[in-house]
């Protein structure tokens, strides 16, 4: 570990090839002062757990307008990996004053997860840009955006629209971003809204609702973009079903020809009310099918509330999310112009 100022740096000389560095049970490196230092490490693989830390950053009461918070730089040529709660920020706590640092992260592949963070952030004075992120409503959402570039001046380093709906996203792109851009204003990416990512798995649901599962506890890992409701007649239901894709389907567990046609659709989970077992026909189809069947003991109305609320906090852990989101970012977000605009290159990125 090498020391200059208020500057740390663990690595190992060029003609040395890299070793592994570890850091566990909350161990760390803190140079958060009044003008922040920074911290460098450079190793073969960096592993971080049991809530061990790098922080950098402007202490509160501290710094100036002239102040910068301290920049933290890891290169690993193979991997890093952050676990339980372990923490790597730059940060401007509250009522200190300086401009926000940065953190540049480069691997062959990053791994975070069991709570830990990489993050950069400022709650006390002094600039920092600006990266806005707009749910889109309607085509009318320019004045929102035109607003907020007014608050914000100069710091608005661009903007990303979300949730556009895919049968409007072609107007968007030929009317809004044009005008946006005319304006000042930098669309780094419009993305396109999604089922997938609202999507909830079973397992998810099960442990929401305190659900009993009749059958098929294999297959918890299903994923549910819709809800439905069975309370309608047979010939009703069938109709409403076909319209939909990968849905739970709620309804009595007397309602056994809803079942039924649930069953026969695009449907991932049965969740039946009033705790009345199906019959044997439907059990043994539904194996068949690998749709599991959930018993709840709730009435219809407190189930599809707590359903919605479900809906509402969208996880992104799964791999097919994440694969997803991969995806959607190379093909909508134009991350070059960003790291353009933060005076970063490609190298110096996340890899």
């Amino acid at each position: 570990m090498n020391g200059d100022g208020n500057n740390l740096s663990l690595s190992f000389p060029d003609s040395v090839e890299r070793s592994n560095v570890s850091l566990s049970n909350s161990a760390g490196v803190n140079v958060i002062a009044g003008d922040g230092g920074s911290i460098a490490v450079n190793a073969r693989n960096l592993e971080m757990t049991g809530e061990s830390f790098l922080f950098a950053g402007i202490d509160s009461g501290l710094g100036s307008s002239n102040s910068k918070a301290g920049n933290i730089e890891v290169n690993a040529t193979g991997a890093i990996n952050l676990d339980n709660g372990s923490l790597i920020t730059s940060q401007v706590l509250p009522e200190a004053n300086g401009q926000g640092g940065d953190v540049n992260i480069s691997a062959s592949t990053l791994q975070v997860e069991g709570g830990a963070r990489i993050f950069s952030y400022t709650s006390g004075s002094g600039n920092a840009g600006v990266l806005l992120v707009s749910r889109y409503k309607s085509l009318l959402s320019v004045e929102a955006l035109l607003a907020a570039k007014g608050r914000v001046g100069d710091r608005l380093i661009g903007i990303v629209i979300n949730d556009i709906p895919v049968t409007q996203l072609e107007a968007v792109d030929t009317l809004l971003r044009p005008f946006l851009e005319q304006q000042g204003i930098p669309v780094l990416a419009m993305l396109p809204n999604s089922d997938l990512l609202r999507s909830v798995s079973v397992g998810e649901l099960v442990k929401q609702l305190k659900a009993d599962v009749l059958c098929r506890n294999d297959r918890m890992d299903l994923l549910v973009e819709s809800l439905a409701i069975g309370a309608m007649n047979v010939n009703s239901a069938v109709k409403y079903f076909r319209k939909r894709r990968n849905m739970a389907v709620v309804t009595g567990g007397d309602r056994v020809e809803i079942q039924q046609a649930a069953l026969e659709t695009s449907t991932q989970c049965l969740i039946l009310t009033g705790q009345l077992p199906p019959p044997p026909f439907i059990l043994s189809r539904a194996e068949d099918l690998e749709i599991p069947i959930l018993s709840v003991d709730l009435d219809t109305l407190t189930t599809v509330e707590i359903v919605d609320r479900t809906f509402g906090q969208v996880r992104v852990h799964e791999p097919i999310k994440v694969q997803y989101i991969r995806k959607l970012m190379s093909e909508h977000f134009d991350i070059d112009r960003l790291l353009s605009k933060l005076d970063l290159t490609p190298a110096a990125a996340l890899s």
